[in-house]
């Protein structure tokens, strides 16, 4: 068994495990909760099949990586055609992406896309593809790729349904007052001379 195949598969492991963790600490709404969770939890059983060394899981962890490269890159592109003067936006990262699961943070957005990039590359791989269709009966072949394409397909559609969500994901940051604002502000109403009574 290669190691480098169960270290990059365990990559996507922690990243959905600190997703799923993080979103039942956090004060979202159930829904929310809830897609996340669904989205989180899909990785993982890939990872799992992955490391066990399934041919449906080799297939899921190439699908999920590459679907993650092409829905930053889409959310990214629309943003840029619909939305390319927004002074509200609150960070580096627009409020679509945001939404998404794993795209809530510069770490998160940063770690995923190398993991999905390595992943791509390393799981296509001639000796790779030879450890995962050893010991393999062909005529499992379809049915597996059928499990694959079918958790990648449910991921897709959970990763683009939390967009409509009304709750930003847990990692959008917030704009605050400035300390020295409010303290301005609270000032002037303390020292306001009161009205004259008639």
């Amino acid at each position: 068994m290669n190691p480098m195949t169960t270290l990059l598969a365990s990559g996507w492991g922690l990243l959905s495990a600190q997703l799923l963790f993080t979103t039942h600490l956090s004060p979202l709404g159930f829904n929310t909760k809830f897609l996340f969770s669904f989205a989180a939890l899909l990785p993982l059983i890939a990872v799992w099949a992955t490391i066990e060394r399934k041919r449906w899981g080799r297939l899921a962890l190439v699908g999920l990586s590459t679907t993650a490269i092409v829905l930053f890159v889409v959310a990214i592109a629309v943003y840029a055609g619909s939305h390319s003067q927004d002074p509200s936006l609150p960070g580096w990262l627009p409020r679509e992406v945001q939404k998404l699961p794993f795209f809530d943070s510069p770490f998160a957005t940063g770690a995923l896309m190398l993991l999905a990039a390595a992943n791509s590359y390393w799981l296509r791989r001639p000796h790779v593809v030879a450890e995962f269709e050893q010991n393999k009966r062909p005529a499992l072949a379809f049915a597996q790729r059928l499990i694959a394409a079918s958790l990648v397909v449910c991921w897709c559609l959970t990763m683009i349904a939390s967009i409509g969500l009304p709750n930003r994901s847990y990692g959008a940051t917030v704009p605050r007052s400035h300390p020295s604002t409010t303290h301005l502000l609270e000032s002037q109403r303390l020292n306001r001379p009161l009205a004259a009574k008639p």
